[in-house]
């Protein structure tokens, strides 16, 4: 055999550090270059990300991090795998696991700051930021005001526009007010930085697409329309646009049917000063730059679906859609929504609102849309979406609150996350009239997801359950106050009464769950005796899960628990299990069958075809209501399903569109039964 050279890709042996140091974002250090990456390369909690999720590569290539649509918690697990990983050495990283604690127990600071316009200033920061609250920043010892409809917050960074043009030269920068998504504020902190000069004019970069009814051009950098009037912007022809836009570096023209661009080679002309940097530098004119024009024959997608209060719902679309479609959306039961309680309105070329007469309530919704074409006349595949209405009722604060007399501690529950600041400030609780903020030696830490705070006494005298905690008025983490001015909480001590079993579940055919009234930290499982058709039974195997600032244990049984009427669950005498306040488990507790409750969800029993092979019977495990079901909860490959109906208490009937061929495997999906 000859002598032979092969080129051999070998995986990478170096593990990138992966990290939640924000409860809104996941940081991976990767070590070196990658060549590419995106959604694809993450799975959290064995999830895809979600389409509002975004992947960001850090300027060098060698830094990431995941932008997440929804907050973690504090203290939350999670696990994130890392897979399919490209390095510019060509190199790749197969797939690693990482089980993570999301943390947050620090205020966001500067890495850095960047002049991006005469009066224009970005500042990075090491974590996502929620709000930006300074009213003015100082450079060298001028003071500068933050025009607050300028502030724009896209993850780490911050954009905002100055009253004043920022000189040239070295300057000395003192800024703060970053709040980040644990509630944490930056403070003030110094940095050094250059004004600068840019006398550039923008030009285009690349024609990124051109089709019959668009071109989008991108530019050298970040521009804004100057020439707003559409028909200053054509094509060969005389054609005139319909439309004009920008967006970032984007200039993109639209042009309507009846002056849309000829396939194949066109000729664009965009007038003299059309956009402008913000750096006060226009665009030159474009006198028929050259174009290659392709046919559009990419059907529109749903980008992104988003709830107001109840009122109103919106739907973003990958590109302009033309109007009409169909959209339903159906409740938590799987109810449609009378199509006549809402409008649709066009409220931009790829965006529809739906608006309500009468707002929905807060929940989860499922929206379904068919029927829409972009104005192309490519029609988009039916999609069903998930819709969250948010949340606009009052919270409350529950009038039981909790002693714990051994550590002078009290806890305050409330029904709802609650909004960290309101729920941290000493001046909305009283002790016996007199404001905690005037107390020395209180300490208040929210808890529970903001669902509890714990106040800390540590000077002063013992509290009793005799003791008249009052509490102010708070909002809740969406902003909706409480209804009452002040609440009066009564205080029960809990050295005095111990931690009581709140309910029982059966949660699978071998699986209970207990739930407790409070959170432990000890669990000793023999405090715990079952009882299964009035046998003493062990379980196999138990675990701890925390919920709401409350325990669930979670117990596994080698048998099926049938017959919940003969099954009980009591406490030992003398139990062992306790909180992190040294309150143990109560004693001699007993939870009889008739108070176990059964939250197993149907299984599908069989599936058989009718003669005709044009129905489904579908037979399930247990009962199913029939009004949670709509036509939608089905889905039978290579057919549609026209029609369902409840034969009997647990069987129903599909009616196919077109007989199921003989022979063929058919793929059934069923949702929300």
């Amino acid at each position: 055999i000859k002598d032979q050279s092969f080129n051999v890709k070998v995986s990478d042996t170096k593990i990138p550090k992966v990290s939640i140091d924000s409860l809104k974002e996941v940081n991976i250090e990767f070590g070196k270059k990658v060549s590419s990456i995106s959604a694809d390369n993450f799975l959290i909690d064995g999830k895809k990300l979600s389409d509002n999720d975004a992947v960001i590569l850090s300027d060098d290539l060698k830094t990431a991090y995941i932008l997440k649509e929804d907050l973690f918690l504090q203290k939350q697990k999670v696990n994130v795998k890392v897979k399919d990983i490209k390095y510019e050495d060509e190199t790749t990283l197969s797939s690693f696991d990482y089980d993570l604690t999301a943390s947050d127990d620090k205020a966001p600071s500067v890495l850095r700051v960047e002049q991006t316009g005469l009066k224009q200033m970005k500042v990075i920061f090491d974590e996502a930021i929620l709000s930006f609250t300074a009213d003015y920043i100082k450079i060298d010892n001028n003071i500068f005001n933050v025009n607050y409809d300028s502030i724009n917050i896209n993850g780490r960074s911050v954009s905002f526009n100055l009253d004043k043009i920022i000189p040239a030269g070295s300057h000395k920068l003192k800024i703060g007010g970053a709040c980040d998504y644990a509630g944490k504020t930056s403070l003030e902190s110094e940095f050094m930085f250059d004004g600068i000069r840019d006398d550039k004019v923008p030009q285009i970069a690349k024609v990124e697409k051109a089709t019959q009814n668009k071109v989008i051009l991108e530019f050298t950098k970040d521009i804004n329309l100057n020439v707003t009037d559409p028909s200053k912007y054509y094509h060969s022809d005389n054609k005139k646009a319909k439309r004009v836009e920008t967006d970032g570096k984007k200039l993109i023209i639209t042009f309507d049917d009846l002056n849309k661009m000829p396939e194949g080679v066109a000729y664009i002309y965009i007038p003299e000063n059309a956009v402008v940097d913000s750096w006060k530098n226009y665009s030159e004119a474009v006198n028929g730059r050259k174009i290659m024009v392709e046919a559009d024959n990419d059907k529109p997608e749903v980008k992104s679906v988003k709830a107001s209060k109840g009122s109103e719902i919106e739907v973003l679309f990958s590109e302009e859609i033309a109007e009409g479609g169909i959209f339903r959306i159906y409740d938590k039961d799987s109810k449609e929504i009378s199509n006549n309680s809402f409008g649709v309105n066009y409220a931009a070329p790829d965006k529809v609102k739906l608006i309500f007469t009468k707002p929905l309530e807060a929940g989860n919704y499922t929206l379904s849309i068919e029927g829409i074409k972009d104005i192309a006349g490519n029609e988009m595949e039916r999609d069903v979406e998930d819709a969250a209405i948010p949340d606009t009722v009052p919270p409350t604060i529950d009038t039981n609150g909790k002693l714990y007399s051994d550590k002078n501690i009290v806890r305050i529950f409330f029904s709802k996350p609650m909004d960290f600041k309101d729920i941290s400030d000493p001046s909305n609780y009283q002790l016996n009239n007199v404001y905690l903020s005037k107390m020395n030696g209180v300490f208040i830490n929210p808890e529970n997801d903001y669902r509890s705070v714990a106040i800390y006494f540590k000077n002063g005298g013992k509290i009793t359950s005799k003791d008249k905690i009052v509490v102010g008025k708070l909002k809740d983490a969406s902003g909706n106050y409480t209804d009452e001015m002040s609440t009066e909480v009564s205080l029960e001590d809990q050295n005095a009464v111990g931690i009581k079993i709140e309910n029982v579940k059966i949660i699978d055919k071998n699986t209970l769950a207990v739930n407790l009234n409070d959170s432990i930290s000890v669990f000793e499982p023999e405090d715990f005796d079952f009882y299964i058709n009035g046998i003493r039974t062990t379980p196999d195997s138990f675990e701890k899960e925390i919920t709401g600032g409350k325990s669930k244990l979670i117990f596994k049984f080698k048998y099926s628990l049938n017959d919940i009427s003969k099954m009980q669950v009591k406490t030992v005498s003398y139990p062992k299990t306790a909180n992190e306040y040294g309150v143990k488990l109560k004693g001699n507790q007993t939870i009889q069958g008739d108070k176990i409750s059964d939250c197993i969800p149907p299984d599908i029993e069989s599936i058989t075809f009718s003669s005709d092979r044009k129905q489904l019977y579908i037979r399930f495990t247990k009962n199913v209501k029939g009004d949670s079901m709509y036509r939608y909860s089905f889905t039978v490959s290579n057919n549609s399903v026209e029609k369902y109906e409840v034969v009997s208490n647990n069987q129903i009937k599909i009616s196919l569109s077109e007989a199921a061929a003989y022979g063929s495997k058919i793929s059934v999906s069923i949702r929300n039964v």
